[in-house]
């Protein structure tokens, strides 16, 4: 089960001067300098002045800054959770979502990827909050007819590959076959040896099929029983030319139009 901030009672703040006002009308809970924004009995959900500044909080995490020119600071910490979303849409009317990447939208509709510390300018109207200084998501697409000139040039290994799983079969990679194959490898050595002697090639093919093996694919039959799919094997070894030849299989291409997209790639290029 889980748990989000209910955030009915929280007091929208569109500007500097209403954060100010709405912090000085706030009485502090008995002893203490805490301010809750909301009920009285959440004192992990507070408003607080630090020099000229306003700040909300949530738990320890200032979540949401005003300052006098009306700039309008957003972060979230580590913690991208449901009732931080929650507390900031409440209290600035701006709307954040997804996970990775992080979208945060914009006055006019469009969305941009999330940063700590990312600004917004309050607008002369209500929720018309606007990013300052937005940032403009990356996508990778992959050049098909690159990518089949570097599996042609690979044709040998995967030749090797294909013709030892099928004489293995799906289920025969067991523990004891696959055992001191290690977890990992560098991507440049299983490249090195898919273009060296049969038996590097065969170090590289039991490498391939212990991946697959340690991380099937959803859908398997029985995950209990891990098969080693051909089709998955190949999969697993595209993605090691990709990434090992990413400049020369992968263009980049700048999203402008405040559009939510995603990064098929993004695994090959971090």
């Amino acid at each position: 089960m889980s748990f989000s901030l209910d955030t009915r009672n929280t007091k929208y703040l569109h500007n500097y001067a209403g954060a100010l006002a709405h912090h000085d009308s706030i009485t502090p809970v008995r002893n203490s300098n805490c301010r809750p924004i909301a009920e009285r009995t959440k004192k992990h959900f507070d408003i607080r002045k630090q020099g000229d500044s306003i700040i909300v909080r949530l738990y320890r995490t200032d979540i949401v800054t005003y300052t006098p020119d009306n700039r309008v600071t957003l972060n979230m910490g580590g913690e991208n959770t449901v009732s931080t979303r929650a507390a900031i849409h409440a209290v600035t009317g701006v709307t954040i979502q997804g996970t990775n990447p992080v979208w945060v939208q914009d006055h006019d509709g469009k969305h941009y990827p999330f940063k700590n510390g990312m600004q917004l300018q309050a607008g002369d109207y209500y929720r018309n909050h606007k990013i300052t200084d937005p940032i403009h998501p990356v996508v990778h697409h992959l050049k098909k007819q690159a990518m089949n000139a570097l599996r042609k040039d690979y044709a040998p290994f995967t030749k090797h590959l294909s013709g030892f799983i099928k004489l293995v079969g799906e289920t025969g990679f067991d523990k004891d076959m696959l055992e001191g194959v290690p977890w990992t490898m560098p991507n440049q050595t299983v490249l090195s040896l898919a273009k060296g002697t049969h038996v590097q090639m065969h170090e590289a093919a039991l490498f391939i099929a212990s991946r697959v093996r340690r991380y099937p694919k959803y859908g398997q039959p029985n995950a209990n029983i891990p098969m080693v799919k051909l089709k998955d094997a190949l999969a697993q070894f595209d993605e090691e030319l990709i990434q090992g030849y990413r400049d020369t299989v992968l263009t980049r291409h700048t999203v402008t139009d405040g559009s939510m997209v995603k990064d098929r790639y993004a695994w090959a290029v971090g």
